[in-house]
């Protein structure tokens, strides 16, 4: 069982830092903030699509 639990909180440790790196890419790296931003608007326009 503390295995199991040690396995589970490693794993969240791992989502944290990546989402944490993927935060510093958006704020620091203009490619990746310009990327992120296309993406977003691309699949706003898409949603709204599907919407009407």
């Amino acid at each position: 069982m503390k295995d199991k639990n040690r396995k589970i909180w490693l794993w969240r440790g791992v989502i944290v830092v990546l989402l944490f790196a993927s935060l510093l890419a958006w704020a620091l790296l203009p490619g990746v903030h310009e990327f992120i931003n296309r993406s977003v608007a691309a699949f706003a326009a898409v949603d709204q699509q599907g919407i009407e």
